[in-house]
Order: C-alpha cells, then sequence, then structure tokens
C-alpha cells in the first residue's frame, strides 16, 4: 500500500474515534503531512502590457470564459500571448504564424479536432484565441499526473511550445534519476531531456516567463484573479 494512503486512512480512524470520545496510541503520531507554500511572483520592474492587447483583451475574456467558464486563468493566456506575438496577429517566424503562433501541422490537427476552429485561419485574431484556449484545455487534461496546478500548467505550455510527445520522454528520464519526481516540472522534469540544447533552453524558458513573469504583469495590470501560482505539495 502507498505510505499516502494509510496514513489518510490512520487520520480518519483517529477522527471517528475522537468524535466519540475514544483514544488509540496510534493517533498520538498521526499528523497531516508538511505543505510547501510558495508567494505569487510580482511584476518585473519595467515590464509593461503593449497597447495592442487592449484590443483583443475583451475578446480573450469571452472565448476563454465560454470554453472554460469564469474561472478560465485569463492572466496566464495573456501572459502567453505576450509570449508567442507580444499581442501581433500578423507576424510569422520561421514556423508558426498568428498571434499565437501555430504551426501549420498543430493548425490542421485542431481545426479537426473542433468544429469552432475549422477555418483553419492562424493569421484570425479570434481563431489564434480560441485555438490557444482549446489546446491549453487539452494539455492540461493531459497533465493530470501533476503535483500541484503550477506544475501542471508548466507541464501544459512546455507541450504547447515544444510538443507533448517530448513531455512524455522527458519524464521517463526523470524516473530514472534518483531523487527526481516525475509528477513535478521545476526542479524535476524541467532539468532532464535529450533535446538540442537551443531546444532545451527555449522550452523550459517558455513555462517559467510566462507563469512567473508575463502572468502576474497582466493580473496586476488588468485587475484580473485567479493567478495560478500557489504551489501546495505534499511530502
Amino acid at each position: 500500500m502507498h505510505y499516502r494512503w494509510v496514513l489518510g486512512r490512520v487520520v480518519d480512524l483517529c477522527a471517528v474515534l475522537a468524535a466519540l470520545g475514544l483514544t488509540l496510541s496510534l493517533c498520538a503520531t498521526a499528523a497531516p503531512e508538511p505543505i510547501q507554500q510558495v508567494d505569487c511572483p510580482t511584476i518585473k520592474v519595467g515590464d509593461r502590457i503593449p497597447a495592442n492587447a487592449n484590443r483583443y483583451r475583451q475578446q480573450l475574456t469571452q472565448i476563454a470564459q465560454s470554453i472554460l467558464g469564469l474561472n478560465a486563468p485569463l492572466a496566464l493566456f495573456a501572459g502567453q500571448i505576450h509570449q508567442e506575438s507580444a499581442w501581433r496577429p500578423d507576424v510569422c517566424s520561421k514556423y508558426a504564424c498568428g498571434l499565437t503562433q501555430f504551426t501549420a501541422d498543430t493548425a490542421d490537427w485542431i481545426s479537426g479536432k473542433y468544429s469552432d476552429l475549422a477555418a483553419n485561419n492562424r493569421m484570425s485574431p479570434k481563431w489564434a484565441i480560441t485555438a490557444l484556449v482549446r489546446y491549453d484545455d487539452y494539455l492540461f487534461k493531459q497533465a493530470g499526473f501533476a503535483a500541484s496546478d503550477f506544475d501542471r500548467w508548466a507541464f501544459a505550455l512546455a507541450g504547447y511550445n515544444g510538443g507533448w510527445g517530448w513531455i512524455g520522454r522527458d519524464r521517463k528520464i526523470c524516473k530514472g534519476v534518483a531523487g527526481c519526481d516525475p509528477t513535478r516540472w521545476f526542479g524535476h522534469v524541467e532539468n532532464h531531456t535529450r533535446r538540442a540544447v537551443w531546444a532545451k533552453k527555449e522550452n523550459r524558458h517558455y513555462p517559467d516567463v510566462i507563469l512567473k513573469r508575463w502572468q502576474p504583469l497582466y493580473a496586476n495590470g488588468w485587475a484580473l484573479d485567479g493567478m495560478i501560482c500557489q504551489i501546495e505539495l505534499r511530502f
């Protein structure tokens, strides 16, 4: 049996006995597992929200909340668009285009998976924002193994940037390394990969800068609640 499961059952039994006015010697040693709490990051001096971002604020809010509900992580999505294109809908890199920088292959895949993306138009801001929210949600669900929502979003964002297949391969490497927890991104899986040096640097920077730098910028600048940052890991 797993230690956490056994501890949980002991704690449950102790609670029942206490309610009945009874005690058990084992109950004196049973205690909740310690929790590591990390505060939310703050804005970096000098960072500014691009003026162009305000053109798409309402559209992002409407799309994200229509798909994920009122608790959609708007600051995270805004920070991701900031990182992808700095809110420029007509920009193209070597491999990707649009506000949310979808590659042609990923755009083809996602346009076939979701009916509201059937138009497959990477240069349309509405399509691009919808595709980002849909893809992030898909990846977040794939990362259900993560130890916390903070790690879960980090896995999802790394998958968005470099491909989900790499997440599985990197976690497999982590499992074979003493002290590496495959359910945690920061300080664990992020340190292990067989990618090229440049690819690792870019991919590891991506979730870090979005969660810790751009997300707080939009949470503050747009007065948004629900920033994904509190880590609660039980050891």
